[in-house]
């Protein structure tokens, strides 16, 4: 049977879009090719007593790899995310880290919890050169520890010193006390830093109580015997999990007009759940507050709140804000070489967050640069920005 015109032209057609479907489909697995996964470990408190705070950074920053994939903001490299839980442990906080970047081969490490594990591990990923940021850990001297090693924020006793400063300013606080967690370097270091700046401001020290460990859940005892000295402001320096229970066993010690300070991690809601009204007044320092226009924040907010029912805190923040920064020095890097990647840590300058007033901030001494914002709790569970 002979083809007419038609026939012709049709098969002319198909060729040509047969052809077609052949290139895109080579185009496609041209790219798919050349796309560099970057494996990116991940080691956070997922159990233990710092769970509290690792599992909300684990959900954050779950929402922030898929926002840099969504973005498309790395082009053809791809982060892959490999977490890991230290267990609240400071030798299985080595052991995650030596694991990360000698089995799996990580191009780079963001994350950890809590600080006694940041001070064993840290100098462990700086030994091995992975190029590592501090997502949360906020004691003193992470800074200096070597060129791998970066801090996404910044240590507490700086911004504690200001909180107390400012509290002090209108001269209605004479005396103060500090209840410490003395086994846990953060708090070990701050007590002297809060006990220093209340006698600079003109606060009276009239009562120092310790807690043993992380574990301790009665602190009756303590708390009776800062009663004794009726301070006007009281610093608790306790891990999350100990701050609510802190708060109502002060209450009812007598610390009934005593006014509660401490650091990041009174911002939690796991606090003002167990708290109630007993954190009414309570006062910390944060370098992110939740209501900021910033359209990174604005997304981050809407999406953990939608995925977990619940609203973000600091250690939300901070887990988002860690790999959000780590996006873009691996752009800037141009792709998973360790040499290149710390390279661009150091070089980096101006990068997008979600901190502060601008949502930008740059590297000063390995530690970011961020100026804190001030934070009242209120009885019925929210928290208000002081001026």
């Amino acid at each position: 049977m002979g083809w007419n015109g038609s026939t012709m032209k049709q098969s002319r057609m198909r060729t040509v879009a047969l052809a077609s479907m052949f290139a895109g489909a080579m185009s496609f697995m041209s790219v798919a090719a050349g796309a560099e996964e970057i494996k990116i470990g991940v080691p956070l408190s997922l159990t233990g007593p710092v769970a509290f705070a690792g599992v909300k950074m684990r959900d954050a920053m779950e929402i922030a790899f898929e926002h840099v994939a969504e973005t498309g903001m790395l082009g053809d490299l791809k982060l892959v995310p490999i977490y890991m839980d230290d267990q609240s442990s400071q030798p299985t906080g080595i052991n995650v880290t030596q694991q990360l970047a000698l089995r799996d081969q990580v191009s780079a490490i963001v994350g950890y919890t809590a600080s006694n594990i940041c001070q064993a591990a840290l100098p462990v990923a700086q030994e091995l050169k992975v190029p590592t940021l501090n997502g949360d850990c906020v004691v003193d001297g992470l800074g200096k520890i070597g060129n791998y090693v970066y801090n996404t924020v910044r240590p507490s006793d700086r911004f504690l010193e200001q909180l107390v400063a400012k509290i002090a300013a209108g001269g209605k606080f004479k005396t103060g006390a500090v209840l410490f967690q003395r086994e846990n370097p953060l708090f070990a270091n701050l007590a002297p830093v809060v006990t220093a700046a209340f006698e600079k401001a003109g606060i009276k020290v009239v009562a120092t109580e310790t807690v043993t460990s992380g574990a301790d859940a009665d602190f009756s005892a303590q708390l009776t015997n800062i009663a004794g000295a009726k301070p006007d402001v009281l610093a608790i320096l306790l891990l999350g999990g100990q701050t609510g229970p802190a708060f109502v066993q002060a209450r009812q010690a007598g610390l009934t007009d005593t006014i509660f300070i401490g650091v990041q991690n009174f911002d939690s809601d796991e606090v003002r759940r167990v708290a109630g009204e007993a954190a009414k007044d309570a006062l910390y320092p944060s370098q992110w507050i939740a209501e900021s226009p910033l359209e990174n924040n604005k997304r981050f907010v809407e999406e953990y709140t939608k995925r977990f029912n619940r609203e973000p805190d600091t250690f939300s923040a901070n887990g988002y804000n860690s790999v959000l920064m780590l996006a873009q020095i691996i752009k800037k890097a141009g792709g998973g070489d360790r040499e290149n990647i710390r390279e661009a840590m150091e070089t980096i300058g101006d990068m997008d967050t979600i901190f502060g007033t601008d949502g930008k901030t740059r590297f000063e001494d390995r530690l970011v640069a961020l100026t804190p914002f001030f934070f009242e709790m209120q009885p019925d569970g929210t928290v208000k920005r002081l001026d």
